[in-house]
């Protein structure tokens, strides 16, 4: 997903009317941005849902994990059985995402085959951002006329332009990721005449599902600074489309990292610092 929406954009750009035929390029921007942003920092702000394996650690307690996790669903030893949330704890204990995964009255074990390379199968929601709570926001707005069905691309709401429970508005915007019930879901654009959203189903990882009328909806939110550093870098090239600018390249700890030549200094402290050089 872009970690910024076109309208955040215009609005930040405050573009005329002449300037709104650009959207195209706006939103291909966004993307180049957002895609700029995860190499950099070597994670991605979005969640979704994935099945990852492990190699069974040497210390036969921590599970040492090369993603950022926000929600454990199972937990599968090498033999596979479950192991239930009361044998193991996520770590670091108040803050997300989470980094590690201690048991604590079980023992990894070999898969059927007695190989410890990706016997341990982790399906989780991963991702990061401080608070799974925070990530996704009550939009205010439910499903309505009819139920929407595993294959329906067009989603009825009461109000597209209304207001969200944080208090943003326009309530939906093109290029967000809702959700309804377990099923992420990508809004491709909005009639605003009408109350509808064009969407494309079952993205992020997840399964595209039937959903009753009245469910909730809700909008997920990245981090305010990854929102701002991909409306700031998309601007700057969206300044600099006439003009002729290569690359620069700055060197961080782990090598070679390419950044454009003159990008404002204050993206690069926005940012978080990157997941490699932890």
């Amino acid at each position: 997903m872009n970690y910024a929406t076109l309208h955040q954009i215009r609005s930040y750009l405050k573009l005329s009317e002449y300037e709104m035929n650009d959207d195209a390029l706006l939103t291909n921007l966004l993307g180049i941005s957002s895609q700029w942003i995860e190499r950099y920092c070597d994670r991605r702000y979005d969640i979704s849902l994935q099945d990852r394996v492990y190699t069974i650690p040497s210390d036969q307690d921590y599970l040492m994990l090369d993603a950022d996790l926000m929600q454990l669903i199972t937990l599968t030893n090498g033999d596979g059985t479950q192991i239930p949330s009361s044998a193991y704890r996520l770590t670091p204990a108040n803050f997300f995402p989470k980094h590690s995964i201690y048991l604590k009255n079980v023992t990894w074990q070999y898969d059927d085959d007695g190989f410890a390379e990706d016997a341990i199968k982790v399906k989780g929601l991963w991702g990061y951002h401080t608070s799974l709570e925070k990530a996704w926001i009550i939009s205010g707005d439910t499903i309505q006329d009819t139920q929407l069905s595993i294959s329906t691309s067009e989603i009825s709401v009461s109000d597209v332009n209304g207001i969200t429970c944080d208090l943003i508005s326009p309530r939906f915007q093109t290029g967000q990721v809702i959700q309804i019930d377990d099923e992420q879901l990508l809004i491709a654009g909005i009639d605003t005449d009408k109350n509808i959203m064009s969407i494309k189903r079952a993205t992020n990882g997840t399964n595209a599902a039937a959903h009753a009328i009245d469910t909730t909806i809700y909008i997920y939110r990245p981090m305010e600074n990854i929102v701002m550093a991909t409306i700031r870098l998309a601007a700057w090239r969206y300044k600099q489309k006439d003009v002729d600018s290569n690359d620069g390249r700055t060197i961080l700890l782990s090598g070679a990292q390419i950044i454009p030549s003159g990008i404002p200094s204050d993206i690069m402290r926005i940012l978080p610092v990157p997941r490699r050089t932890l």
